[in-house]
């Protein structure tokens, strides 16, 4: 009985480690189980069964382990012969970024657009401490509050881009609020705890730090879309300030944002970056791929082209199966990475966060989402009955696919197809040819891995 608690608390402290990042969680439930069993096992005069099966038990664990994993990879590696055939026969449109001069065809909102803005505007633009609206749980998974800013600030930022481009007023006024409102300790304050129980240090600087891309990714790509729509004032210096304390703040501005990010993935030996400590999560480096993107459109910086091959890289050999199904998180110590965390969501949301920066392999990506997972039903899209496709990662319910739609018409609005995005758009689509968000198409590909 003993034995089985000590197995499962020590589970428990590998998901939690997973979950916000303590390090030093499973070594110690490790240990303390140990101290324990040598401290309360009856004394024998003879050695029982338990002699030999204790020490062999982990070597056997480890052996059927690496062959579940060789056969599993053997399987995708036979799926990425068959795939690679049906890929080199695929042709793609893949669209270049839009222009800033002329912009995409501005479109009228319908009053469906205009309810959903008003909700935004009515949550964005309420004072600056108070979170009225926002579903507050924890700030460590995806329901922290720093993933709802960014929702609404991007979200806003598309509206006043495709919408209502010629306005500022409070609209891009709506759009600071959700970039100050990241300022809060209650919204970056977890770092201190994560940055202490992951790497053992007592900082609370929550950029001083090649890791926390689940900050800095996120706010940095809501930075860029104000800088382009709107104006500069988050490059002066100081003008984006972690305040812990009256005595304690860490001043910052956009420039140090995206050259935090830039940097920290060049020192890294994936290129890409933690989220929490040691966890690599692929849709959280598109994101900060996409920050440095608009810093590198707003002041001019070359971030993006820096590292473009290495996160190339990176993303088709280190977080790729062989059956080219995306990696969503691998450990950035140990090169581990959970099997389930490879499911629709993370592809899709992947998909469209990697488009701007790498069209082709976004392209790819949502192929074999289209030809493995995604049908319709009665016009529309769903997606295989998994637990994982039906959940609500942000507020953690299961049993609806509400996120899951989302996610499918955002990616399959940034790719371009209109037959997966709902509710269906007005613009047409003919034959196999796909036009993404701009409305812009370009040369065939095909791509492989």
């Amino acid at each position: 009985m003993a034995a089985a608690v000590a197995l499962v608390t020590f589970v428990v402290s590998l998901a939690l480690w997973w979950y916000a990042g303590p390090v030093v969680l499973p070594p110690l439930v490790w240990t303390a189980a140990a101290v324990v069993a040598a401290l309360t096992v009856a004394p024998r005069t003879e050695p029982g069964a338990a002699a030999a099966v204790v020490p062999a038990l982990p070597v056997v664990l480890l052996v059927l382990a690496v062959v579940v994993h060789l056969a599993r990879h053997r399987v995708q590696h036979r799926r990425r012969a068959a795939l690679n055939a049906e890929l080199a026969a695929t042709p793609f449109v893949i669209s270049g970024p839009p222009d800033l001069d002329t912009g995409p065809p501005v479109a009228e909102s319908s009053p469906e657009d205009l309810a959903h803005l008003r909700y935004a505007l009515d949550i964005a633009l309420q004072p600056l401490d108070r979170f009225d609206g926002f579903i507050v749980l924890e700030q460590y998974r995806e329901g922290a509050l720093r993933y709802q800013l960014t929702s609404l600030g991007t979200g806003l930022g598309m509206s006043q881009y495709t919408r209502t481009p010629a306005f500022s007023g409070y609209l891009a006024e709506a759009q600071r609020n959700a970039i100050e409102k990241m300022l809060d300790r209650r919204v970056w304050g977890y770092w201190r705890t994560e940055n202490l129980w992951g790497n053992l240090s007592t900082s609370r600087d929550p950029l001083a730090t090649d890791e926390n891309i689940m900050l800095t990714g996120w706010h940095g790509t809501m930075l860029g879309f104000y800088a382009l729509l709107n104006d500069r004032r988050y490059a002066e210096p100081g003008a984006l300030t972690f305040r812990w304390s009256p005595e304690e703040a860490y001043p910052y501005d956009h420039h140090a944002v995206a050259r935090q990010i830039h940097d920290g993935m060049d020192r890294s030996d994936y290129t890409l970056i933690p989220c929490e400590p040691n966890w690599v999560y692929t849709v959280c480096n598109a994101f900060g791929i996409n920050a440095m993107l608009g810093h590198d459109r707003a002041h001019g910086s070359t971030y993006v082209e820096d590292l473009r091959e290495r996160l190339r890289w990176s993303y088709e050999h280190e977080f790729l199966r062989p059956d080219g199904r995306i990696v969503g998180v691998r450990a950035r110590h140990l090169g581990l990475s959970w099997n389930f965390w490879t499911g629709a969501a993370v592809q899709l949301n992947t998909v469209y966060w990697m488009h701007p920066a790498f069209p082709d392999l976004a392209q790819r990506a949502w192929w074999q989402l289209r030809r493995n997972e995604l049908s319709l039903r009665d016009g529309r899209p769903v997606l295989p009955p998994r637990a994982s496709n039906r959940v609500d990662v942000g507020s953690y319910r299961l049993g609806r696919d509400t996120f899951a739609q989302v996610a499918i018409t955002m990616a399959a609005r940034e790719i371009g197809d209109d037959e997966m995005a709902m509710p269906r758009p007005r613009c047409s689509r003919s034959g196999r040819r796909w036009r993404n968000a701009t409305g812009r198409a370009a040369t065939p590909t095909r791509r492989r891995w």
